[in-house]
């Protein structure tokens, strides 16, 4: 799989996507056309790196680490936020109505990343997984 990147500038309150960005040495650089002088780079220290392996939702959109995502599971729905546990893409649970993964609060998203709907992220709308709680355990 293809690492993609995308990065959030908590200051400017803007995501840049991955043909906005480039990642050296750990920091992120912010890549700006001028017609006049071409391509130029400029760190951006307090960006916020989000990865994505290529896979993507049911209805075909990337899906990245910070996103947030539901999926329809036998007993019920399951919320919560992408993230990178150990190398791996799990889904950590805010709500969910799946016993068996209660105690682990992860579940893997590996194979199954076509099965979820990423709803949003934490970044530009971070209300938006207590939104979704709150309906799940209204229900």
């Amino acid at each position: 799989m293809k690492l993609i990147l995308r990065a959030w500038l908590p200051d400017r309150k803007k995501m840049l996507h991955h043909d906005e960005i480039s990642l050296t040495e750990g920091r992120v650089f912010e890549r700006i056309y001028d017609p006049r002088t071409g391509m130029n780079s400029f760190a951006r220290d307090n960006a916020v790196p989000m990865i994505s392996l290529g896979a993507k939702d049911r209805n075909k959109k990337l899906i990245y680490s910070g996103d947030v995502v539901k999926r329809i599971i036998p007993l019920g729905i399951a919320i919560g936020v992408v993230v990178v546990h150990n190398g791996v893409f799990k889904l950590e649970c805010a709500t969910y109505i799946y016993e068996s993964f209660k105690e682990k609060n992860l579940i893997p998203l590996s194979t199954y990343a076509q099965r979820y709907e990423v709803l949003g992220n934490i970044y530009e709308d971070p209300a938006l997984l207590k939104e979704y709680s709150e309906l799940i355990e209204s229900k």
